[in-house]
């Protein structure tokens, strides 16, 4: 692929670090360890984003989750990011790519999400969240220099949803890691359907005047 120009080199830099240009981003929490109380292991609070219908949960305290939106990227790319941060940094990282082919979980992750297979990575078939959803589970051997990480790819609301734990030794991450993937669903539209929207009423029968 040739690039040209100033722009075209920062488009590229920009989709290999993941950082798309043009982003919406948000944070929701205050830095861990700047003041915030730590997690009592017990509480929850929910996320929720607009921009995708994602929901999801995250410890009440002392984790914050930053969010990052890239518009029309390829397909096989991050649409949107979310990296859930706690004492120590990132411990569990959210990736949802669009699915506009309606290709099934297993055909996108042969397309798109193969070279997880690589590095020794055990790959399986499971089930995920409260509703058993079907998902492929990948757990990453320990190797030298390299932490141990577990990854779950869902499909959801016709998209492909990734969840990462960076650390399965980290017991904090493992657990947060496991009721993000528990809580993890698509919220419906407020919005009223259109046979509830109000419509002029009909005139009344011709007798009934």
């Amino acid at each position: 692929m040739r690039v040209r120009g100033s722009t075209g080199l920062a488009l590229l830099l920009a989709l290999l670090l993941l950082v798309p240009l043009g982003a919406r981003a948000g944070d929701d929490g205050p830095m861990p360890g700047t003041g915030s109380p730590p997690w009592d292991g017990v509480t929850w609070r929910p996320i929720s984003d607009p921009v995708t219908s994602l929901h999801f949960e995250v410890p009440m305290l002392g984790f914050r989750v930053e969010k990052r939106h890239l518009a029309r990227p390829p397909l096989g790319v991050v649409t949107a990011t979310y990296d859930i941060s706690g004492p120590e940094g990132q411990e569990v990282g959210i990736d949802v790519f669009d699915n506009p082919q309606g290709l099934g979980l297993h055909d996108f992750f042969d397309r798109y999400l193969s070279f997880m297979r690589d590095g020794g990575a055990f790959v399986s078939d499971g089930t995920v969240g409260r509703s058993a959803l079907p998902a492929i589970v990948m757990e990453q051997p320990v190797a030298p220099g390299i932490l141990p990480q577990a990854a779950t790819v869902c499909a959801l609301g016709g998209r492909i949803i990734r969840v990462t734990c960076l650390n399965e030794e980290n017991r904090r991450a493992g657990e947060v890691y496991v009721r993000v993937l528990d809580t993890l669903t698509i919220e419906k539209s407020t919005m009223p359907r259109p046979s509830a929207v109000a419509r002029p009423s009909a005139p009344p029968p011709e007798g009934a005047r």
